[in-house]
């Protein structure tokens, strides 16, 4: 009779891959001075390495590392000092993630986060350039990549571009447009944010979207005013 569930030769690969998680860990604990936090730095493995010893398994292993990975960004969460001070590699560990598992929605959606609020902004830009890339119909990954601009970068045209991106695609925030809209503002582009919010507006199904779309434009025809 034939077993089901999880095929045999995927429970060694897994098996095998936390051994590799352990291993390199434990080789960098010895490396490091005593005195130091063991768990201060993500040990990212050789990705050639891997590769040769997933022998196809790849998103398995990709998945034991990214529990490590999550393992260690709460370790840091909860720590009394700065989060930005107390990560280590995250962004390696991130890049090896995806380099194995290119298609890895959430490495790219949480990982991109992770590095902003670490203040590695051009690291959670490449990050979501790529899960761009390798998902070009996600919308939450542009959608995101907005807010690192918005919010870390302080580059309101290019978080409006990645605005723009994320509502052309299916399964979009509402709200992509309408940051956008408001981007358009903060560097003065007057008229393109009013043809935003006139659009919005012109498609709103319902009363709260009306609302906020009446009141930008009124402010903006104020501002246009003086």
């Amino acid at each position: 009779m034939k077993r089901s569930g999880i095929p045999y030769s995927a429970v060694v690969f897994l098996l095998l891959a936390a051994g590799l998680v352990f291993f390199f860990q434990v080789s960098l604990d010895r490396s490091l001075p005593s005195e130091q936090d063991e768990r201060s730095y993500l040990l990212v493995p050789p990705l050639e390495v891997v590769r040769a010893v997933a022998s196809g398994f790849n998103t398995v292993i990709a998945d034991v590392f990214w529990l490590d990975f999550l393992q260690y960004n709460g370790e840091k969460l909860i720590s009394d000092r700065p989060y930005k001070d107390e990560v280590h590699n995250i962004g390696a560990m991130l890049f090896f993630i995806t380099d194995l598992d290119p298609r890895f929605t959430f490495a790219y959606q949480f990982g991109g986060w992770a590095l902003a609020d670490a203040y590695q902004e051009a690291d959670a830009a490449r990050l979501l350039d790529r899960g761009h890339r390798a998902l070009p119909r996600d919308a939450m990954i542009p959608f995101q990549r907005g807010f690192v601009e918005f919010l870390f970068r302080h580059d309101y045209n290019e978080a409006a571009r990645w605005f723009m991106i994320a509502d052309r695609l299916p399964g979009c925030p509402p709200r992509a447009r309408r940051m956008a809209a408001s981007m358009y503002a903060k560097v003065n582009k007057k008229d393109l944010a009013r043809a935003t919010w006139q659009e919005i507006l012109d498609q709103a199904k319902d009363l709260q979207t009306r609302r906020i779309a009446e009141r930008h434009l009124e402010m903006l025809r104020k501002e246009g005013k003086k």
